[in-house]
Order: structure tokens, then sequence, then C-alpha cells
């Protein structure tokens, strides 16, 4: 008899997780998802300012508080009004402000600004464009349309912290916080990664002949022993063999 119970009980646990607070409101279901993604980042390379930074609660809430407002969208973003659409906006241009202070200080990298700068645009634009435009709750979008991952924020996709922390320029620390692990390598090695990652911004799969231009002051050589590198690291996954090898972000 508990185990019936347990079962309902269960069953019931699963499909409150499964409720869709958007209904059929694709266009704020894909800002949602973006605004998630570009939380994540900011909590990512926000884990090595220092904790008495105020800076770095203030971007963390400020990102969660750009899902609340996205919710409110859920209605329909016409009906709603651009008053809050206008908030979001506003938000996202602080967030990147704030960054910008962030990265200067030397506590995250150009990389990883430019990163979360180009999803930040990229939202704004999205909410500019589907704001005013008619039947936007129920556009139809393409799947490929819903791949955030597809974007420059798939250097997070399935990896560690650890692996981000890779591309940071400086270790920070403070009481209480681990240090962040740098690899043991030369300022060029890390260069060469930090490009290499870049290549990703603009398309999903690369090859040692994009990384060679990309790169020029480097051997292919050189270059393939940097991403058989990455794969043994699990940064990148390879497919092919010899000359016909490509790599993407795991």
């Amino acid at each position: 008899m508990d185990n019936i119970k347990d079962n309902k009980l269960s069953d019931r646990n699963k499909s409150s997780f499964n409720v869709d607070p958007f209904g059929e409101n694709k266009a704020c279901i894909f800002a949602y998802q973006k605004a998630e993604r570009i939380s994540v980042a900011i909590h990512l390379v926000t884990n090595f300012v220092p904790e008495g930074e105020p800076v770095r609660n203030v971007l963390r809430d400020k990102s969660i508080s750009v899902l609340s407002d996205i919710l409110t969208l859920r209605g329909g973003l016409r009906s709603t009004g651009s008053e809050n659409v206008n908030r979001i906006i506003a938000k996202l241009y602080e967030i990147v402000s704030l960054l910008t202070v962030v990265q200067s200080s030397g506590h995250i990298s150009a990389m990883n600004l430019d990163i979360i700068k180009n999803e930040c645009n990229s939202l704004c634009a999205f909410l500019r464009e589907v704001e005013d435009m008619e039947g936007s709750e129920s556009l139809n979008l393409p799947v490929a349309f819903f791949k955030v991952y597809s974007e420059p924020l798939t250097m997070f996709k399935g990896q560690k912290v650890k692996d981000t922390q890779k591309s940071f320029k400086e270790p920070v620390t403070s009481k209480g916080q681990v240090k962040e692990r740098i690899p043991r390598a030369s300022k060029g090695h890390g260069k060469r990664r930090d490009a290499i990652l870049a290549l990703f911004g603009e398309k999903e799969r690369i090859n040692v002949k994009d990384a060679a231009v990309a790169i020029p002051d480097c051997s292919e050589k050189t270059l393939q022993r940097e991403l058989v590198s990455m794969v043994s690291e699990g940064i990148l996954k390879k497919e092919g063999e010899r000359r016909w090898s490509t790599y993407s972000l795991v």
C-alpha cells in the first residue's frame, strides 16, 4: 500500500517538473533558454572574483532577475507591453558594463567577456525583433534555432568548471576560495588555445587548416598537437582520421 502511495507521489512530482510555463509562446521559450545560459556563464566566470567584491553578487543577482523578467512575458511579448522588454534589455546592458569593469580588473578574460557580451547583444536583438512582430508568440521557429549551444556559449556545454577556468587570464583568490588552477604552460600555449576556442564562435566544427589560418605563426604540426591535447583533456571531440579530422566542442 505504501509502495502504491510512493509511486503516485513520485509520478506527481515528475509531472510537476514537466509543466511548461510558456505554453505555445515559442519566442519566450527561446529567450528564457538564452538567458538561462547567460546566467550559467556569469556564475562560472565570477567564480574567481573575490567573494568580498560586491560586483560578484550583483552580476549573479541581475542575471537571475532577467530570468524572472522573461517569465512575465509568457502571456505574450506584445500583450505585456514594451516596458517589460525595455527593462530586460536595460539589465542586459548593465550586465555587460559590469563585466567590462570586472575584465578590466583582470578577474576574467577578454575572450569570456566577448562571449557573454555577444550572447547578451543577441538576446537584446531577438527581443526587439519579435516585440513588434505580429503573432510572435506562436512564431514557428525551426528546431535548430533552439540549439542555444550552437552559439559561442557552447564552450560551457558539458565542461566542468575547471575546464572553463583554463581560459581565464589570472588567478584571483580570497579566503575560503579555491585557487584557480592554471595549466603549466607557456603564454603562447594559452594564446593558441584561446584562438582555437574563439573559432567556435563562427563555426561548429574546425580542422587544423582553420586553426592554421587563425594562428599563422604556428606550424600545422604544433596546432595538431594542441588539438589532440584538447581532445585528451575533454575540451574537444574529434571525428575522422588524419587530414580529414574535424574538431568540435564537447
